[in-house]
């Protein structure tokens, strides 16, 4: 399933991070107390079916549709014709998003507080294109997911949610939505540590991966044979349930879920993360979890700050990321051993959303700039015909170099969306086994220059045939902002 967000400003504003909170008690994620009508810019209606009637829909969850163009029968025939869904994966996706205020939330007393979804106030629409009884092997396709878009842009969207990945990579079909103004959320998968397996890598779409958060659940385990054994799972990035034995000589089992990939933008909590299930709640983890997470919080950006665009969007969310968890050490990857968290894993490292509503500095982008460095198959644009610019110019909030062979110049620009007058200083950390410099080392910003360009100049130290190495590139206003960039290169003899 896919949703998207509308948020309305109505009363107190909850905080970014915060367990907000008006007094009382709320029944379900999905209540409408205190919404006003429908805006009169939606242009759809609630379509109903099996299990889900116009009851189902309110001021909170304006539209839902379903989709079965193409869809195997037998896959229709496990689920509800209707855009409710039976395995209840996008019940949980869409509260973590957008859930309303509820008290005395719990799993089996587990996680027992207020629910909430990161953007409480914003308002649903449903959009079902995955089918079938089993979450994660889902009938869908591009072409249902990439109509359901057209659909969605034309209902008003302003965030675009998709907790989904396939094995054809459909994120590059939403840049005409992007183009209009809609910000599109994509889960990375859940395929593990193996290099170049992060699934929806399109550059005009923000890409999520999961993260643990400070907290466990020790659960007694007892077996067939009546040992038991005490679990519970670690807070750190990948989650891992250790099994102990309750003698000495027993062994450690093992049972680890990898969950962060490689090139996402990145990280946020999807692990044991409490949601809507059904008739109430449950813990659950994955990249499905993470990406909605994150919309939340776009969805709070965009009220907070709604001429911001897309990249603006996406550079206040990764250059304020950190990359040190609440303890101050800097964060680890699961793997056999555990491993320092580098870009490939986490981007720009674990979200911060309050310090997002104000990062001082963004990397922006004009949607047609894209096309300068992807091929557009139609004729829509003047840039269409003209050659290729290597991808490293993209102004992402990123730099990554796979073929330095002696020295490469890369530039940048950035805009300042803080204060008019303020003057932004350089540091640097070369990726080892290369030296960089900025040029120029200092940026000025007033009512008259609020854009500055620079260039990054990048050069191999030793001729070795090397694999990535990692640095990050930051400007600071000595007032609060530091605007951090990650940075991957990789050295190589010849091309």
């Amino acid at each position: 399933m896919l949703y998207v967000g509308t948020l309305e400003r109505h009363g107190p504003f909850p905080s970014l991070n915060g367990r907000s909170g008006r007094s009382g008690s709320v029944p379900t994620n999905y209540d409408d107390d205190g919404y006003g009508p429908i805006p009169s810019r939606w242009k759809d209606m609630c379509q109903v079916g099996d299990a889900f009637g116009p009851a189902n829909c309110n001021c909170k969850i304006i539209d839902a549709h379903y989709y079965t163009a193409v869809i195997d029968p037998a896959q229709l025939e496990k689920d509800y014709l209707s855009p409710r869904d039976f395995n209840g994966h996008d019940t949980l996706t869409a509260s973590v998003a957008a859930g309303s205020i509820v008290y005395g939330a719990n799993f089996h007393g587990l996680a027992a507080g207020v629910a909430r979804g990161g953007a409480p106030r914003a308002r649903l629409a449903m959009y079902k294109v995955v089918w079938g009884s089993a979450r994660g092997t889902g009938a869908t396709n591009s072409a249902i997911i990439l109509a359901t878009v057209d659909d969605a842009i034309h209902d008003g969207v302003d965030v675009l949610s998709l907790s989904l990945v396939l094995s054809q990579d459909n994120s590059f079909g939403v840049l005409h939505a992007v183009a209009k103004g809609v910000t599109a959320v994509y889960a990375a998968a859940n395929s593990g540590l193996t290099a170049q397996t992060v699934g929806n890598t399109a550059p005009w779409i923000i890409t999520v991966v999961a993260s643990t958060i400070d907290r466990a659940f020790p659960t007694s385990i007892r077996l067939g044979n009546n040992r038991a054994f005490v679990a519970s799972t670690q807070s750190r990035l990948f989650p891992c349930i250790i099994v102990t034995g309750l003698n000495t000589d027993q062994h450690l089992n093992h049972v680890t879920i990898n969950i962060f990939l490689k090139q996402p933008n990145i990280a946020a909590p999807g692990v044991n993360i409490l949601g809507a299930y059904r008739d109430g709640y449950r813990l659950a983890s994955g990249t499905s979890l993470a990406c909605p997470y994150v919309s939340g919080v776009v969805a709070l950006l965009k009220t907070l700050h709604p001429d911001w665009s897309h990249a603006a969007i996406k550079s206040a969310l990764v250059t304020i990321a950190t990359n040190l968890n609440s303890y101050g050490i800097p964060i680890q990857a699961e793997s056999l051993p555990l491993k320092i968290a580098d870009p490939f894993d986490f981007g720009g490292g674990q979200i911060d959303p309050n310090k997002a509503s104000d990062p001082g500095l963004v990397y922006d982008i004009d949607p047609q700039e894209y096309y300068k460095f992807f091929k557009c198959s139609e004729g829509q644009f003047s840039i269409c015909d003209l050659e290729l610019e290597p991808v490293y110019n993209l102004n992402l909030p990123a730099i990554s170099v796979s073929d330095l062979i002696d020295a490469k110049t890369v530039g940048r620009t950035i805009t300042n969306i803080s204060k008019a007058d303020a003057v932004y200083k350089v540091s640097i950390e070369s990726p080892p086994g290369v030296k960089m410099t900025v040029a120029p080392s200092t940026l000025v910003f007033d009512v008259g220059a609020e854009v500055q360009s620079f260039k990054v100049t990048f050069m191999a130290v030793h001729k070795l045939q090397g694999n990535y190495v990692f640095g990050s590139l930051t400007w600071s206003d000595g007032e609060g902002h530091a605007v951090r960039i990650p940075i991957a290169v990789r050295v190589v003899i010849r091309e």
